[in-house]
């Protein structure tokens, strides 16, 4: 009877999957499908009976980071016991902090470079959708357009900040870009919904 493979006993999409994540938050450059099957403990052509392609592996990164940072959010912040307003908030700082800690997977999630169009994560309905219903809670109008509309926006400059923060268009030192741009969360949150 054949001595069964090391590659058998590993769960290699699982492994991939959360190797994959750490290779990019260590050490983006050198993420390959070569790498990645020397760190878990299997071939290079056993990652291929799981991924398409490294934009398919990277697809299923995507998707497991939105997931994990939904979750690490959930568990930080109690959204029910906050304002509106203030969840909005909150959620602006989050993104800003998940940016500073973990740089690629901030862009692989939210601006990758690869193909992402088979994967659909859903940004609209977990990013805009509940900021919409916040902001729906507060305005006088109370208008759906106008709430869709400042939802955007508030997550437009949100996620503008923070991306000219990442590529370093901003003058000054690392910590002073991020200051600007937890800044700009609460001054686009002040700017259209003030008082709340």
């Amino acid at each position: 009877m054949a001595r069964p493979k090391k590659q058998d006993a590993i769960d290699i999409k699982s492994k991939a999957i959360v190797e994959a994540s750490a290779l990019l938050r260590e050490a983006p450059d050198q993420l390959s499908l070569s790498s990645l099957a020397k760190r878990i403990g299997c071939s290079a052509p056993a990652l291929y009976a799981h991924f398409t392609n490294k934009d398919d592996l990277l697809n299923r990164v995507r998707e497991s980071v939105f997931n994990e940072m939904i979750e690490a959010r959930q568990a930080h912040v109690d959204e029910a016991a906050l304002s509106p307003v203030e969840a909005i908030r909150q959620r602006g700082h989050c993104l800003v902090e998940f940016a500073i800690a973990s740089p690629a997977l901030y862009r692989l999630v939210f601006a990758p470079t690869h193909d992402a169009s088979s994967h659909d994560i859903n940004l609209k309905d977990e990013s805009i959708g509940p900021i919409t219903d916040r902001v729906r809670a507060v305005v006088s109008n109370g208008s759906a357009k106008n709430a869709d509309s400042i939802a955007r926006t508030i997550w437009f400059a949100t996620h503008g900040a923070i991306m000219v923060a990442l590529d370093g268009q901003m003058d000054g030192p690392d910590d002073e870009r991020w200051k600007r741009a937890h800044s700009t969360v609460d001054t686009v949150i002040d700017l259209f919904l003030p008082a709340h």
